[in-house]
């Protein structure tokens, strides 16, 4: 029950960050806050040590160390490799709209669910974490070829008449961008608990460029929804 609340602020965060984004282009960025715990002085008032330089101080309860608080710009290596992802939406659906296959593939879905935690081993990355949002990828990628062929359908556009091969102009991408995104992961991986952690991440969706097509952004909450699934 936790996650699903987690996943549902994420996306209505994200939402909000998306309008934002499209309001101000590409180019356009929220700032990203961080909340900074203080920091004792290593001197007292009146210019001698503290009686008791040893002792730490004390960290409010609930309060995130500053460890465990992303810094500004943290998810955007995630979220650019989210995006190309997100960008061959577009070819594939062409192809599957000459070719009359359907969106769900899963023998290529086996691959790509069976590469991703292969990787997450070799870069010590949490592989429920990664499963998780692979699984989100694809299911994201889906989502936008769906609403391009519900388009060309309805007569939006106009639709191919030659099918892009798919093995040779999509999927050594796809490969590629799972390679770099599991260690990407593992280097946020540690922020999903955070309390902050879905302003933080809609903050850095707001200030990354969006995929190129209104399918693929309409998509991209799909595609962020358990990066901050704690």
């Amino acid at each position: 029950m936790a996650g699903r609340r987690t996943r549902h602020a994420v996306v209505a965060v994200l939402g909000a960050a998306l309008v934002t984004t499209g309001a101000t282009g590409c180019g356009g960025s929220v700032a990203a806050t961080s909340a900074t715990s203080g920091v004792p002085a290593s001197l007292t008032s009146s210019g001698t040590p503290p009686s008791s330089p040893d002792v730490p101080t004390a960290v409010p309860a609930g309060q995130p160390t500053p460890a465990d608080v992303p810094p500004e710009g943290a998810f955007d290596p995630v979220l650019a490799l989210m995006v190309q992802r997100l960008d061959t939406a577009d070819t594939v659906a062409a192809a599957k709209w000459v070719t009359q296959q359907p969106v769900t593939d899963p023998a290529r879905e086996a691959v790509v669910l069976a590469a991703a935690p292969a990787r997450a081993e070799q870069v010590g990355a949490d592989l429920d974490y990664v499963t998780a949002v692979f699984g989100d990828q694809i299911t994201a990628n889906k989502q936008a070829q769906q609403q391009i062929l519900d388009g060309w359908t309805a007569g939006s556009g106009t639709p191919p008449t030659t099918a892009p091969d798919l093995a040779t102009q999509v999927r050594p991408v796809l490969d590629r961008i799972t390679t770099d995104l599991v260690p990407a992961l593992a280097a946020v991986q540690d922020y999903r608990d955070d309390s902050g952690c879905a302003k933080f991440l809609a903050d850095d969706v707001a200030s990354v460029p969006p995929p190129a097509s209104d399918a693929g952004r309409a998509a991209l909450p799909t595609a962020v929804a358990h990066l901050c699934d704690g």
